[in-house]
């Protein structure tokens, strides 16, 4: 979450990608199992700065939930509506590094 939906995915994308980057590759190495259309529903996956205007991106097939906090809500609370089912959701947020002073 960030103060915009934009800034959201300037600060969440690098780190989303590398992860996708590593279960690819992982679940890759393994040879478990294939999904049409990539783990993450594009493959290969694109660059950090077109993650907010991919379509069809997601994780493992959950949608990702990036913007202001006002977005997260309003996804979230659809996401319940269309599922009928109740869940705990985790929220994270990148704390800042600590301070060398």
């Amino acid at each position: 979450m960030s103060d915009t939906c934009e800034r959201a995915w300037e600060e969440y994308a690098p780190h989303l990608r590398h992860r996708m980057a590593v279960y690819n590759e992982k679940i890759g190495e393994a040879g478990d199992f294939k999904w049409q259309g990539g783990y993450f529903g594009v493959d290969p996956l694109p660059p950090a700065e077109k993650f907010g205007a991919t379509p069809g991106l997601h994780f493992f097939g959950a949608p990702l939930i990036i913007g202001t906090p006002e977005d997260v809500l309003k996804e979230i609370e659809r996401s319940r509506a269309e599922s009928g089912t109740t869940c705990r959701t985790k929220l994270r947020k990148r704390l800042p590094a600590p301070s060398s002073t």
